[in-house]
């Protein structure tokens, strides 16, 4: 699909599924209807700009539990539509080449030295034990058996 036609597309689901600008922009349940002077239902279930994308091109309407479902439109043309006309491409690219850079960065990185520390294991029953014979020995030579 071009561009356009994806973009129509999307258009013509919007439509057809009667969402608002205020459905589009709300997070809140409801949504005030002008036109009715009334609250009713946001059309969208989800918070997410993504999981509302998801919900004007999902194939199978009825099937709510798939977090990918398939979509109308490729995920080719998605990503397609979205470089042509959604993001700053320069930004974007920007980005891709420091995470890249990143990545090499922390490969080239030396290893860590494990510097020596002090032993903190502990071995309770030896220490109990040694502290009991301590005290025992001291009582001995206080009563003067020792």
């Amino acid at each position: 699909m071009t561009g356009n036609e994806v973009e129509t597309l999307i258009r013509c689901l919007i439509q057809k599924m009667g969402i608002t600008f205020k459905d589009m922009i709300q997070f809140s349940d409801y949504v005030e209807d002008k036109d009715n002077n009334d609250l009713r239902h946001n059309r969208f279930k989800e918070y997410s700009g993504a999981g509302r994308m998801k919900e004007i091109l999902r194939r199978d309407e009825d099937k709510d539990y798939n977090d990918y479902p398939p979509l109308k439109v490729s995920l080719r043309d998605v990503f397609s539509f979205w470089w042509r006309r959604c993001i700053d491409t320069d930004a974007f690219i920007d980005e891709v080449l420091d995470d890249i850079y990143d990545y090499f960065t922390e490969r080239m990185r030396p290893p860590e030295t494990k510097t020596e520390t002090m032993d903190m294991s502990l071995d309770f029953e030896d220490a109990l034990q040694s502290q009991i014979t301590d005290l025992n020995e001291e009582r001995i030579k206080r009563k003067g058996y020792g």
